[in-house]
């Protein structure tokens, strides 16, 4: 499967995350993780349209937005 995670900040509306799966175009993977990104940090999901451009692995895309900017340093500071 393969996809990423990532966090991004808008200076105007806050922190989110940004989440992307390769090859899941039922979005079955992607409501599971965006689920439990919700659960532990809460914020508000939002669905993309699922990618497809020549050159690059299909994926759907997901983000959690307005969520508390300090939960995210919180992730950030697990991983190192």
């Amino acid at each position: 499967m393969g996809g990423d995670i990532s966090a991004h900040g808008k200076l105007q509306e806050g922190v989110f995350l940004s989440v992307s799966v390769n090859h899941d175009r039922t979005y079955e993977k992607t409501r599971d993780i965006m689920e439990a990104l919700q659960e532990l940090y809460g914020g508000e999901i939002q669905y993309y349209e699922y990618w497809v451009s020549k050159g690059f692995i299909p994926h759907s895309q997901a983000s959690l937005e307005n969520i508390d900017e300090n939960k995210v340093l919180e992730i950030i500071e697990e991983e190192f």
